[in-house]
């Protein structure tokens, strides 16, 4: 077959042996900066392992849901309930006692969603939930609540109960349903459906007794000092009576003037109003009382910081606002009906600007006690939103219940001031009618103030039992048939995608400590020119031969190896034709006559590369000799199904000439000079001037000398005849030659001024190779051999001994 049928493809190297030109089938793309990732190189290093891959996905995602059904199983209830903000359900129009309720509790005017919360969350409400399940001990089917064991499920014996009371306190849930709307969503999940229902449904229970109890306590303390003041006003009030009645028999007296009989009245309206404002203070001071408790119980010690936030100023305007309370009081009871007249006169109408103004100044004041709180309270905001808005909430609330405090004592201290003055007044009169209009005094003083305690004990007493929890049940919890847990997609989902993660970590840290030449560009890198990529055999043999290496030729057991011979259109054979025309140009100013084959390690694949080059470079018409020098371990005569002996050693030890040494192959023009018997020291053999002398006088009758040598990166046998040859080249295995080797034995060459002429790469297999510019269409299709090679086929299959 003549060389113009196996073109170049634009290899050509330079006088040097350095590449001019392409790789083989084309030029490859160009390497990227060091720095760079190389997106497609890594995507064929994964393609390649793509089976890797799917396997480690496959596996974790089967054992992920092993592991899912395993797990127990964890049920959820769900439960929704609306705090409502309520009104004070008994504050009359005008009423200052519900005013006062309302104001100062704060319960009966609602509460915020925020404060609620945190009553949801708080140790007591968890404690009586554990309290609760721990009476209750079994459920419905008749098993101990899960949540009462020590361990479950091992360990069924009762657990201490703060350590149900911190399970409940970190299990429960609790979030607004919807930003817009108040209403809390309750959750709560356990391994036992029925447990997860009844956790939700006994929380929402102790949750609205708890709040039941709360707002009627705040209450407590007015309720019991009313009860206890309208007792011992009507003790009183019987006392003076029977005494007014027995005076008024003995001294035959009735009545008392019209101006006595005014002063009595007002002093009882002004012991009324002392009453209602001891009643009042009662309240604020409770309240404030409680309202420091929920300081403290947030941060212990807070309350104290603004248990002086009334100052002196403060303290000035509410007793001058309360003696204009009382001159309007009094202006008014001498002036029935001045009040409700639709003009006013000048001086009501004064005291009412005063008034106002006075008032104007209190909550100027007010508010900026509060504001000054909520400066000391901007570093809450960081820790927790809803901890800050309760102390701000709280904060705001006792300043303002501080100020209602001082003015009720602001008022007392004017009311008692007032009674002094009219008490002189008795002490001007005879003593008879002293001792009648005082009398008449307390009778009027403790009958007012047993109307006044009457009504405000029924309108407290009512109000206390009129207030309930802020929590209504919207939907209650529900005993689920599908858990929750475990999540066996998610299982699966997660199994999937660290099976990928490993698999490609693994991937890519096996290519980061991977040392092997695996693609064409880590052969590159060692600087000889790759001038052939030889393909794996294995597949080939395997479908011609059924993995036979011997096939009978003749009378020759030839190697499977010599695809050259056996399958002149294979696509292998291709290769080992770019291999002769790329060293055939690669120096058109140095004939190549003598080439020795060497490689880094056993194995590599040399002799089955040398004995393919010289058939086809014999099919081309050169005249060709193959050598066998690798006396340790020579293989060439069983390529061609020759006999070992006569060969070199007996040439150089018994005198053989060349005719009777050298053998004819089956391919004409090629001619084999085995290795012969084993020498007792191959090297001093190969380091013989004798041997190159040898080599040397047969170049002159052959167009190429092809040496097969021992692999020069382990053995320095064939380094005499690596300094005589015209070139050297070099055969790697892929996936098995280490760069450390490779490197070991380009260095070694260079060291002896070797001639390498380029590199070859056996056994490639692209669907390994990280080389994604070679494809199989390369190997297994380019150009028109593919058709051709299809072609070959099919004509042996009806002709198989054609061969032969």
């Amino acid at each position: 077959m003549a060389n113009s049928h196996y073109p170049n493809n634009g290899n050509e190297f330079s006088s040097n042996g350095s590449r001019q030109g392409g790789y083989q089938g084309g030029k490859p793309p160009e390497r990227n900066d060091e720095d760079e990732i190389d997106l497609k190189r890594l995507f064929y290093i994964l393609w390649n392992n793509k089976w890797l891959i799917i396997g480690c996905v496959i596996l974790f995602s089967i054992l992920a849901g092993v592991v899912a059904n395993y797990q127990t199983p964890i049920y959820r209830s769900e439960a929704s309930m609306l705090i409502t903000q309520q009104q004070n359900r008994y504050s009359y129009a005008g009423s200052d006692l519900g005013n006062l309720l309302t104001s100062t509790y704060g319960i009966g005017a609602g509460s915020t969603i925020a404060n609620e919360m945190q009553v949801l969350q708080s140790r007591r409400l968890s404690t009586e939930l554990a309290d609760t399940l721990i009476n209750r001990r079994l459920m419905e089917n008749g098993n101990q609540y899960p949540i009462l064991f020590t361990s479950y499920p091992e360990d069924s014996t009762l657990a201490d109960k703060d350590v149900i009371a911190g399970r409940l306190s970190r299990n429960l849930t609790f979030s607004k349903a919807d930003q817009q709307a108040d209403v809390i969503s309750i959750g709560y999940e356990s391994p036992s459906p029925l447990e997860a229902a009844d956790i939700v449904n006994f929380s929402m229970q102790i949750y609205m007794d708890v709040s039941t109890r709360q707002n009627r306590r705040a209450a407590n303390s007015a309720v019991d000092f009313l009860e206890n003041e309208r007792e011992r006003i009507e003790d009183t009030l019987q006392t003076v009576e029977n005494r007014l009645q027995e005076f008024m028999n003995e001294n035959k007296l009735v009545q008392v003037d019209a101006q006595t009989q005014q002063v009595i009245s007002t002093i009882a309206n002004l012991e009324s109003r002392k009453q209602e404002t001891r009643v009042q203070l009662v309240a604020a001071n409770s309240a404030i009382e409680q309202y420091r408790e929920r300081l403290n119980n947030i941060k212990p010690g807070l309350a104290e910081q603004y248990a002086d936030a009334i100052g002196p100023n403060m303290t000035r305007l509410q007793y001058q606002l309360a003696e204009l309370e009382i001159e309007k009081m009094q202006l008014v009871a001498n002036n029935p009906g001045i009040d409700d007249a639709a003009t006013p006169p000048d001086e009501l109408k004064k005291i009412n600007e005063k008034i106002e103004v006075y008032r104007k100044k209190v909550r100027e004041l007010t508010q900026n006690l509060i504001d000054e709180g909520d400066e000391y309270l901007g570093f809450l905001g960081n820790s927790g939103g809803n901890i800050s808005q309760a102390v701000t909430d709280i904060n705001s609330k006792l300043i303002e219940l501080q100020v209602q405090r001082e003015q009720f004592n602001s008022q007392l201290e004017v009311i008692n001031e007032q009674l002094q003055e009219h008490e002189q007044f008795f002490d001007r009169l005879p003593d008879n009618m002293i001792r009648l209009a005082r009398l008449k005094r307390e009778v009027e003083i403790n009958e007012e103030l047993f109307v006044t305690v009457s009504q405000q004990y029924s309108e407290m007493t009512l109000w206390k039992q009129t207030q309930f929890g802020l929590g209504r049940p919207i939907d209650t919890g529900y005993v689920s048939e599908l858990p929750v847990k475990p999540n066996s997609n998610l299982y699966i989902l997660v199994g999937f995608i660290l099976g990928g993660i490993l698999s490609v970590g693994y991937i890519f840290v096996r290519e980061a400590f991977n040392t092997t030449i695996d693609s064409l560009e880590k052969l590159r890198r060692f600087g000889p020119p790759l001038l052939a990529v030889i393909p794996k055999m294995d597949r080939h043999i395997k479908e011609h031969y059924d993995g036979s290496r011997k096939v009978e030729v003749g009378d020759n057991k030839i190697d499977t190896g010599l695809v050259t011979l056996l399958d002149t259109v294979s696509p292998i054979s291709e290769s080992f034709r770019r291999l002769e025309s790329n060293i055939i140009y690669s120096n058109p100013d140095r004939k190549m006559r003598s080439i020795l084959i060497t490689s880094s390690t056993k194995g590599e694949g040399k002799t089955t590369v040398a004995s393919n080059l010289g058939v086809v470079l014999a099919e081309a018409g050169y005249n060709v000799l193959l050598i066998d020098t690798d006396l340790r371990r020579p293989n060439l005569h069983n390529m061609f199904g020759l006999s070992r002996s006569p060969g070199i050693i007996e040439m150089l030890f018994d005198d053989l000439t060349s005719e009777e040494a050298i053998k004819e192959s089956i391919v004409p023009n090629l001619s084999i000079l085995t290795s012969g018997k084993r020498p007792p020291n191959p090297s001093a053999i190969n380091q013989s001037r004798k041997l190159i002398n040898l080599v040397q006088r047969l170049e002159e009758q052959y167009d190429y000398v092809l040496v097969d040598s021992a692999p020069y990166g382990i053995i320095t046998d064939p380094s005499a005849l690596i300094k005589e040859v015209d070139g050297v080249l070099l055969v790697t295995k892929f996936g098995e030659t280490n760069e450390a080797e490779v490197k070991h034995t380009i260095d070694n060459l260079n060291q002896i001024n070797a001639h390498i002429i380029g590199s070859v790469l056996s056994s490639f297999d692209h669907e390994k190779s990280n080389d994604y510019y070679y494809g199989s269409q390369y190997y297994y299709g380019s150009y028109y051999y593919r058709d051709l090679y299809e072609d070959y086929k099919s004509y042996h299959r009806e002709r198989p001994s054609d061969l032969e």
